[in-house]
């Protein structure tokens, strides 16, 4: 199985990238969700964090997701701290996950893929790209967010730029929606045609 690392910026259209793969019949892993459900209530992880940032980040027994996210960026050490607690677990049930699959390849959502050590999880880098104003406008009105702090989340990732560097494949979310969806189709065929020279023919319906 070809594992193809899905990545971008925030606000350029993973999303809806990942989607329409996940329509195509495309086993699609997501890295946040995994996250989210390894940081639920209750859980071995979030009393980690709980023991190594305190309790004001855990709120009637759910993890205060905003407050420790404002927390991490305004200190990389503590960001690494966090990394250090999550980002293993997050690795090993990607693994399980795609270990469990029966298909010629994957999708594996890592937002902040060249960022983190996780390219060394997948095959293949798919970067998705939106002008920085498009991004801008998309975050506004999904997260009713200010500029100011879109271009506060913006600044800390990497750039467009850096993650062309370790991309292999690309999408320009540059059009509508109808466009962006035609380039995800055409990649699928590319990626059935990729896995089955590399012997993997069992094709998602």
């Amino acid at each position: 199985m070809i594992r193809v690392g899905l990545t971008g910026g925030i606000g350029s259209g993973k999303t809806l990238v990942s989607n329409q793969f996940l329509s195509l019949g495309v086993p699609v892993i997501d890295t946040d969700d995994i996250s989210r459900q390894l940081t639920s209530k209750g859980s071995s992880v979030l009393t980690e964090i709980a023991r190594a940032f305190g309790s004001r980040f855990i709120d009637s027994g759910e993890l205060n997701r905003d407050a420790l996210r404002e927390h991490v960026f305004q200190d990389a050490r503590e960001r690494r701290k966090l990394e250090a607690i999550v980002h293993p677990k997050i690795r090993d049930e990607v693994n399980n996950r795609v270990m469990s699959l029966d298909a010629p390849y994957c999708v594996i959502v890592v937002p902040l893929m060249f960022e983190t050590d996780f390219k060394s999880l997948v095959d293949r880098v798919l970067v998705v790209e939106a002008s920085r104003e498009k991004r801008i406008r998309w975050i506004e009105n999904r997260d009713q967010l200010f500029v100011k702090d879109i271009e506060r989340i913006m600044s800390a990732q990497a750039s467009d730029e850096q993650r062309v560097e370790i991309a292999d494949d690309i999408i320009r979310n540059d059009g509508d929606i109808t466009a962006l969806l035609e380039k995800v189709n055409k990649l699928h065929q590319q990626y059935n045609e990729l896995a089955v020279s590399r012997g993997y023919d069992s094709k998602p319906q």
